[in-house]
């Protein structure tokens, strides 16, 4: 029995050193560097940072993220072509301006030759009357954008607070979770330090030691799922935020 788990854990080590090789490659790839660099975490826990408050997270979603920033631009151009359109119901004024200078000669007459020197100046101002209704029907559609975009703009905002509120309650969530799989990892190791001792004296005998190891070992390893979970929401936050660059690189 001994063997076979032996065979077994050896498994899966190998299955697992041939993964971190795989993300080795794909992380070096990203990086930009030699694809068989030998990359390695400098630790086995993750560097968790301090989440700012929802007030300050949604602060900085309205200067900072990117479909926000879209969706009141996109509100401002409508908002503008409205304006133009309305514009059309008004006369147009046309100012003009120039300098002449004509000269002319005639062979015969009284006059032989004339001279004009002097600046010009002038308006001009156009009304349409009648264009078919067409000014109305463009004002209408233009407002009805309008409308549109600041309805776009409104729900694009619910969304991402909705997103910020999940993500947020689900890091509390996780964080405590976290605590206390940490906690449990304390005591598995008190355990098989015990656990130990009674082996090396014939009280419990391999099978029950193998147990206990692998309760403190998925222990271990519920610890460094539930803090990928949490890096992966503290990123989303960030990116949410528009703040990943200054809290990453």
């Amino acid at each position: 029995m001994a063997v076979v788990d032996y065979h077994t854990d050896s498994i899966n080590y190998m299955a697992q050193q041939n993964t971190i090789v795989s993300l080795q490659i794909a992380l070096n790839r990203l990086l930009n560097m030699d694809l068989l660099n030998n990359t390695l975490p400098t630790s086995s826990n993750f560097d968790l940072i301090q989440l700012p408050s929802i007030d300050s997270l949604l602060s900085a979603i309205s200067r900072n993220n990117v479909s926000m920033e879209q969706s009141k631009l996109r509100e401002l151009i409508a908002e503008n072509d409205l304006r133009l359109a309305k514009a059309n119901h008004y006369p147009k004024i046309d100012l003009f301006a120039g300098y002449q200078y004509n000269v002319s000669q005639s062979e015969v007459g009284f006059v032989k030759s004339n001279s004009n020197l002097g600046p010009t100046i002038g308006v001009n101002v156009s009304f349409n009357l009648f264009n078919g209704g067409a000014v109305k029907r463009e004002v209408s559609n233009t407002n009805l954008l309008e409308k549109n975009n600041q309805i776009a703009t409104e729900d694009t905002k619910l969304n991402i607070q909705a997103q910020v509120y999940t993500l947020h309650q689900q890091y509390i969530s996780v964080a405590n979770r976290l605590e206390l799989a940490n906690q449990n990892i304390a005591e598995m190791q008190k355990v098989i330090d015990v656990a130990l001792q009674q082996l090396n004296k014939g009280t419990i005998n391999g099978f029950d030691f193998r147990l206990l190891q692998q309760n403190l070992l998925n222990s271990k390893l519920s610890s460094l799922q539930l803090q990928n979970i949490l890096k992966n929401i503290e990123i989303s936050l960030h990116r949410l935020s528009g703040t990943v660059v200054q809290k990453y690189i």
